[in-house]
């Protein structure tokens, strides 16, 4: 009799602790469900700076637009000259960078000028963005095998 009760408490026991754990489980995938989402969210807002930044052109332009500030801004035939691309396809990449906002433009009369964006925040939102996603990393890791965990954890029990 000893022995059931004893099977009893410990079966009750483990049920209570299997129950804590669950909770536990679902508490940290909530928070991980919440980052998860931020993060997206994130993800979403930056998009158009990351596609303008994936681009190796607009990455010459970039290049050149930095190695020329103090300035004030130079026009595109300076940047054909500089980037080896044709005139329509400097003005098709400046018009990306100007909608995303990393580039600006300062017109004088009919002649304008381009420059990198400095009033703009999206540059340091994007920095933030990649350390919210360096961040984000380890959580993502840690959920996989959690889940893992769970699946072999159902797995043995059928």
């Amino acid at each position: 009799l000893l022995t059931f009760l004893a099977d009893c408490y410990n079966n009750q026991k483990s049920l209570l602790c299997s129950l804590i754990l669950k909770r536990r489980i679902v508490l940290e995938y909530k928070e991980f469900e919440t980052a998860r989402c931020r993060f997206l969210k994130h993800f979403e807002q930056l998009r158009p700076v990351i596609s303008a930044f994936g681009d190796s052109s607009r990455q010459d332009i970039i290049i050149t637009l930095i190695q020329s500030g103090g300035t004030g801004g130079i026009r595109v035939g300076e940047i054909q000259k500089q980037t080896n691309l044709s005139r329509s396809s400097v003005s098709h990449h400046l018009k990306i960078l100007l909608d995303a906002r990393i580039v600006c433009v300062r017109k004088e009369g009919s002649k304008n000028y381009y420059r990198i964006d400095t009033q703009s925040n999206k540059i340091s939102q994007l920095a933030e963005f990649w350390k919210e996603a360096e961040e984000m990393m380890p959580l993502c890791q840690k959920a996989t095998q959690e889940r893992i965990e769970k699946n072999e954890q159902l797995f043995h029990l059928l």
